[in-house]
């Protein structure tokens, strides 16, 4: 798929006190830009891991690809444009030394079989908690295998009675709850809207409320605090290749 032929990544080195540590290099493929901001963010904060590149497309993934030489390929399962599991096959099949991570839908439990058959070295759901996704991309980068075994959360709650998980958030209403999570999948107000048959400008009101609860300022925060406050994700016992 990729035009170029692409030989051992370049080593990027940062300097802790008197000594060099290698960085992994990570590429973001995410459809939602919001979603790729949250992730660059998380990951920016780790020392040892460093963005060197994203797109949002199959398409815009070969050039950059190519010119980045990534350690970690981060795929969105379904991307606009084709397949991440098969675009995950490409990368694999042009450059051996990258390692891909497939992030799938909740419940998509099948993408995890396609993901290992097409080379990636791991699947996981795109709600796994930032610790445990930080601790999967080391992983992969030294050559496991990982998936994710996914606890099957409770039903929600009506809007007036507490949530089974109030004491992570217990100051958000389930119609809070529902926006934040929408939001850290990458949705605007108005596909929010839609997606909860709500007004714009409803979801607008509920937005502000939530970041205020929150105390954040911007979208990407509050993505950032869904993502390190989710639950019953745990990750495999590592398999090296």
């Amino acid at each position: 798929m990729f035009g170029e032929s692409v030989t051992a990544p370049a080593v990027v080195r940062q300097r802790v006190v008197g000594q060099e540590s290698i960085l992994i290099r990570i590429f973001l493929i995410h459809s939602h830009e919001i979603f790729r901001r949250g992730l660059r963010d998380l990951i920016g904060a780790a020392r040892d891991l460093v963005v060197v590149g994203e797109s949002g497309s199959v398409h815009e993934s070969a050039r950059r690809i190519a010119v980045s030489l990534p350690d970690v390929v981060i795929i969105d399962a379904v991307l606009p444009d084709g397949n991440g599991v098969e675009l995950a096959r490409s990368i694999r099949a042009q450059n051996r030394r990258a390692r891909c991570l497939i992030l799938g839908r909740p419940g998509r439990e099948e993408v995890r079989g396609d993901a290992a058959a097409a080379g990636a070295h791991g699947y996981l759901p795109d709600d796994v908690q930032a610790r445990i996704l930080l601790d999967v991309i080391r992983r992969v980068a030294r050559g496991e295998q990982v998936a994710a075994r996914i606890a099957v959360s409770p039903r929600p709650e009506p809007e007036t009675t507490p949530a089974p998980d109030g004491d992570r958030d217990p100051h958000l209403t389930t119609r809070e709850r529902q926006v934040l999570r929408l939001i850290a999948s990458g949705m605007s107000n108005r596909q929010i809207g839609e997606q909860l048959g709500l007004a714009e400008k409803t979801v607008k009101n509920y937005v502000s409320a939530l970041l205020a609860k929150l105390h954040v300022q911007r979208r990407t925060q509050a993505a950032i605090y869904e993502m390190t406050h989710k639950p019953g994700i745990e990750a495999d016992a590592p398999r090296t290749r």
